[in-house]
């Protein structure tokens, strides 16, 4: 089967508009119909993620009913857990609480920090970055979405990771948000990472 023919089954089992699919996986409208006519290919970590949720799809695994949010979100984080290029994080406003060995390899941490708490947001984010992003957080608590986010984290040799998060919050207040983090260094060729506009 090719790539073109598994992204429309996928938009079409996740609700049938190429916007609403776009926005669940990090990409763009024009992205996703530019993979569906084949004029181009998901990047590596996109085809893994792809994979994962065409095979769930296969298998017919009904959704989760127990959480909120979006059912198509739900299946693709579970989708993305195993995922090699993707790591899956619980987080509050200010710490990682949870990850899988993804994430904490992508950054070059290790189990043993996750479990002391230790790994906060500022710690994770570059100092000539910002530390937080208000404007998400605003819509998170105000309407339960997590818009996709792309942002710079720190890994512990020093360089820098650039990452696109894409998740669902699970409770507005205190906010608490299960997300995939993309690692882009890893995309060939790299997402480009968005100019800041000036104010």
């Amino acid at each position: 089967m090719k790539w073109g023919e598994i992204v429309r089954t996928l938009r079409r089992s996740h609700g049938g508009k190429q916007d609403a699919f776009s926005h669940l996986i990090g990409v763009n409208q024009a992205t996703i119909s530019r993979w569906e006519s084949g004029s181009q290919m998901p990047g590596p970590a996109h085809q893994e993620l792809l994979l994962n949720l065409y095979n769930r799809h296969l298998r017919q695994d009904p959704p989760s009913q127990d959480a909120p949010g979006n059912d198509g979100a739900l299946a693709l984080a579970v989708s993305l857990a195993n995922c090699r290029f993707i790591g899956m994080v619980e987080a509050d406003e200010h710490r990682i609480l949870k990850a899988n060995d993804a994430f904490l390899t992508m950054l070059g941490h290790d189990r043993a920090t996750l479990e002391s708490g230790a790994l906060d947001w500022r710690i994770l984010t570059p100092p000539d970055s910002p530390t937080c992003h208000r404007p998400t957080l605003d819509i998170m608590r105000q309407t339960g979405r997590f818009p996709p986010l792309r942002k710079t984290f720190r890994h512990t040799d020093g360089h820098a990771v650039p990452v696109l998060l894409v998740g669902t919050v699970e409770n507005r207040s205190p906010l608490r948000v299960v997300a995939s983090i993309i690692d882009l260094s890893e995309c060939r060729p790299p997402l480009p990472v968005p100019v800041p506009q000036p104010a």
